[in-house]
């Protein structure tokens, strides 16, 4: 793989200052053998200034360095497109071809190449590897019983089909197939491309017709086989994919990328066992040298959730030791290094994989349509709309929760939170109790079926760090703006001082403030806070008294029912302290004052029992939402949550 020089033109046009300067920082990247940041510079650059030559030029250069011989082939393509003038383009993008696996674009490259540079250094090495292509061409296409010439046109347009395919030029695939097709309507291999095509364009219906036909021609076909048990999974058609997959598993057919395009269909199928089966079968009738990238990609997922990390590590290397630039292989191992509890791994496809660019567009006008209307209820109509066009989305929700990457969960949960489809809500409760994705995402999850009163409030299991946890649950809202609760704004006012002193533990400043505000309003519940004020200053008789009194003049008060509790918690009466705390979890919007009240108050009836994992649970709850809340310390060393390294960074803050 040659790196691009840059070429002898005559004056070129003035670049835009930001792509010089892009340019030159991609360059000094490049010189540093930083490959991946200068490519997502020179990509960037590219999306903002398509088709400029210095831009491509460095991007070939970049996929050099970074072994892209998919990113390298597209680059120089386009370089060539703008100009045919330089015979080390011409040579590499024939190069390319070869790496790429496509012999008959790769030979009329040769042929550009000498034609019009016969007497290059290169120019014999150039004329032996275009022989050894032709004779291969030859021998493999020899079946078909054509005129060499017609064969070789043949070759080089299915060859073109899969070129704009792999760089998702689908316009110019479907034209280059349906050409082809028009002359040889039996071709299997362009009806396969076609099929493949219509999919990645979101036409599932034309795909499938277009395989089954193959089928009527060829019934063992493998590429149809494998691409029909794909289509009809995400069609929703579960049954029938199964059927198809044993079909294709029973196939005995050879095929170009035999194994891959087997393992591929199973891999959508989530069948471990049957994928495990391929690679010992694959490795018995010694297919070794025929392992792909993908291959090795897929039967990795498959030892991993068969519980063998290990060795799924090693073939995740191996398929980047082949294809350095696999991502998939490359995602997967960098997951697998994080911390067990933010892992998502394994996957074996991305959501694009799943979901087409077409239904992803269709779901955004549907979340536009409702966000234009800023109206929440109407969001939820259009993509409702959105998903009786597309029940597959349903049935297909489960698997991406199972076996998708982070963007395959978010897009179900993003979904579901949209629609509140009854029968998503359903898969979803199945994620979030399960042991599948991040910590996070099964949180939001759990969360989500809370609020829709699908998981009950209390105590639930969740997976979480690699173990099971009792996780609090509750269907409230914690919200900073405080309650009107008095006509007189400036008693409103004094209030809301008052509750901002009692929170700085300032007892003397909230007494005063509360005390002129009960001249004005001597009626309301919430200015008899004042029993906190005393307990700042050390006055607890003064107010046990005044709370006892708040809790029974005003026995739906919140905070008069909190006051009560603990007060039986000091007397040893924990039953009734639980009773009156738990009577408080139904309620559906606490403030944040509420909020701290009542975790503050649970940690120590837990405490005075002595569950410290209770109590702890009741701390992370609290903590969550606020983390820098100073009533935590309180409690921080009781419940177990104080280490060294955190009173480090505390003191430091400080």
């Amino acid at each position: 793989m040659a790196k691009k020089k840059a070429s002898q033109r005559t004056m070129p046009p003035p670049l835009p200052r930001r792509v010089v300067e892009g340019l030159y920082e991609a360059e000094r990247l490049l010189d540093k053998r930083q490959p991946e940041a200068a490519r997502q510079l020179l990509d960037d650059l590219d999306r903002r200034h398509p088709g400029l030559a210095p831009v491509l030029e460095l991007l070939v250069n970049a996929c050099v360095d970074l072994q892209d011989m998919l990113g390298y082939e597209w680059a120089l393509y386009r370089l060539l497109k703008i100009d045919q003038s330089d015979p080390d383009a011409t040579l590499g993008m024939a190069g390319a071809y070869m790496a790429n696996f496509r012999p008959a674009l790769a030979a009329q490259a040769f042929q550009r190449f000498l034609g019009r540079w016969p007497d290059h250094e290169r120019a014999s090495e150039a004329r032996k590897t275009l022989a050894k292509i032709q004779a291969a061409l030859h021998e493999e296409m020899d079946e078909l019983n054509l005129p060499e010439s017609e064969m070789f046109d043949l070759a080089l347009q299915n060859e073109e089909v899969r070129f704009f395919m792999d760089h998702q030029q689908y316009r110019q695939a479907r034209q280059v197939a349906e050409k082809l097709l028009k002359k040889h309507p039996s071709f299997v291999p362009a009806i396969n491309n076609l099929s493949q095509v219509h999919a990645l364009q979101g036409e599932a219906g034309q795909a499938i017709a277009l395989s089954e036909r193959v089928l009527e021609i060829a019934p063992d076909n493998v590429h149809a086989l494998s691409n029909l048990t794909r289509l009809l999974f995400l069609a929703g058609r579960r049954g029938e994919a199964a059927h198809m997959a044993q079909r294709m598993k029973d196939s005995r057919a050879p095929a170009a990328d035999l194994w891959t395009k087997k393992a591929e269909a199973l891999a959508y199928l989530a069948d471990h066992d049957g994928l495990l089966e391929l690679y010992h079968r694959s490795r018995s009738e010694g297919k070794s040298e025929e392992e792909s990238a993908l291959l090795l990609h897929l039967i990795a997922v498959a030892m991993h959730n068969k519980g063998r990390e290990c060795e799924a590590r090693r073939l995740w290397r191996q398929a980047l030791k082949i294809e350095p630039s696999f991502e998939l292989a490359r995602q997967n191992l960098d997951d697998l290094d994080r911390p067990i509890g933010e892992r998502n791994a394994p996957w074996a496809f991305s959501l694009h994989y799943w979901i087409t660019e077409r239904i992803l567009r269709e779901l955004y006008q549907a979340l536009k349509t409702g966000a234009r209307r800023k109206n929440e209820q109407v969001a939820r109509i259009e993509t409702g709309k959105f998903l009786q066009q597309h029940p597959e989305l349903i049935s297909l929700a489960p698997h991406l929760l199972a076996h998708g990457d982070a963007k395959c969960r978010e897009f179900v949960l993003n979904l579901v939170r949209t629609t509140r489809d009854p029968a998503l809500l359903g898969t979803l409760r199945e994620f979030a109790l399960g042991q599948r994705g991040s910590d996070e995402l099964r949180m939001q999850a759990a969360e989500l079926l809370s609020e829709e009163g699908i998981l009950p409030w209390g105590s639930v299991s969740l997976w979480v760090k690699g173990e099971w946890k009792d996780i609090l649950m509750f269907n409230f809202e914690i919200t900073p703006e405080a309650e009107v609760l008095h006509k007189h704004p400036k008693v409103q006012a004094l209030a809301e001082e008052a509750f901002y002193a009692l929170r700085e533990k300032d007892g003397r400043r909230a007494q005063e403030l509360l005390e002129e505000a009960i001249a004005l309003d001597p009626d309301s519940p919430s200015l008899h806070n004042l029993a906190m004020a005393y307990e700042l200053q050390g006055q607890p008789e003064k107010a046990h008294a005044m709370i006892r009194e708040i809790h029974t003049r005003f026995p739906d008060y919140f905070f008069g029912i909190a006051g009560a509790a603990r007060l039986a918690i000091k007397a040893g009466d924990l039953d009734t302290a639980h009773a009156l705390l738990n009577s408080l979890l139904e309620r559906k919007r606490l403030h944040v004052s509420e909020f701290d009240t009542l975790c503050a108050a649970q940690i120590e009836a837990f405490l005075a029992g002595e569950n410290q994992e209770a109590a702890r649970t009741w701390f992370e709850l609290w903590e969550r939402p606020d983390p820098e809340n100073p009533k935590l310390e309180v409690y921080r060393w009781q419940v177990g949550k104080g280490s060294p390294d955190w009173l480090l960074k505390r003191l430091a803050r400080k």
